[in-house]
C-alpha cells in the first residue's frame, strides 16, 4: 500500500516488479518516467490528484483497462504502449496532450477523445488493429503523424477544431471506406490516407 502522503512516484520506481495490482492514492501529482514498466501489472486505480503520467510510465505491462482521471493534463511519450491486453481506455476531461505513442501497440478497441485534448501526438495509437471505434473531441487542433496508421477503424469524423492532419497520419488502415473532414483543415500531410479502403 502506498502512503497517503505520497507526491511523486519516481523513475523506474516498481519498473520490472512483481507487483500485480496498485492503487494509486490522491496525494500523488506526478509518476515518473518508467515508473512501471514492464511491471506484472494487471490492474491500476490512478488518484484524483495526478496530473502527469511521464514516458513509458505503464509501457510493457499486463493491464486490460485504464481510467485517467480528470486531474491529468498530460500523457507522455509511451506511457501505455505496448500492452497488447489493454483493450479499454476512459481519457479524463482535463487531458489536453497525448503523447507520442502513447497508446500503441495495445488492444484497444474503442477510443474516445475528451474535447479537452488539443494535440495526439505521433504515432499515439498506431498499430492498434483491434481499434474500430474513434470519436475525436472538439478542440482537438492537430492530428499526429502516423497517430492512427495502421488501424482498424472503418469511419472517421475529423472536427471543425482540427487544422492539421500530420504524415501518414491514417496510411494502412485497409478498413477506412468513409472520412467526414472539417472545415477548418489547413493541411493534410504526406501519405495521410495512403493505403485505405477510401475511393472517392
Amino acid at each position: 500500500n502506498l502512503g497517503e502522503s505520497l507526491q511523486i512516484i519516481g523513475e523506474s520506481a516498481f519498473s520490472e516488479s512483481g507487483l500485480t495490482s496498485v492503487t494509486i492514492p490522491d496525494s500523488v501529482t506526478t509518476i515518473g518516467n518508467e515508473a512501471f514498466y514492464k511491471s506484472a501489472l494487471e490492474a491500476v486505480t490512478l488518484g484524483d490528484s495526478l496530473e502527469t503520467i511521464s514516458d513509458w510510465s505503464f509501457s510493457r505491462t499486463g493491464l486490460t483497462s485504464v481510467t485517467i482521471p480528470d486531474s491529468v493534463i498530460t500523457i507522455g511519450k509511451d506511457a501505455f504502449s505496448s500492452n497488447k491486453n489493454l483493450a479499454e481506455v476512459n481519457l479524463g476531461e482535463s487531458v489536453q496532450i497525448i503523447g507520442e505513442s502513447a497508446f500503441a501497440e495495445t488492444g484497444l478497441i474503442s477510443v474516445m477523445i475528451p474535447d479537452s485534448v488539443i494535440t495526439i501526438g505521433k504515432k499515439a495509437f498506431s498499430n492498434n488493429t483491434n481499434l474500430v471505434e474513434l470519436k475525436l473531441g472538439d478542440s482537438l487542433e492537430t492530428i499526429g503523424d502516423s497517430s492512427f496508421m495502421d488501424t482498424g477503424l472503418i469511419s472517421v469524423t475529423i472536427p471543425d477544431s482540427v487544422t492539421t492532419i500530420g504524415e501518414n497520419a491514417f496510411r494502412g488502415v485497409t478498413s477506412l471506406v468513409e472520412v467526414n473532414l472539417g472545415d477548418s483543415l489547413e493541411t493534410i500531410g504526406f501519405d495521410a490516407f495512403r493505403n485505405t479502403g477510401l475511393i472517392n
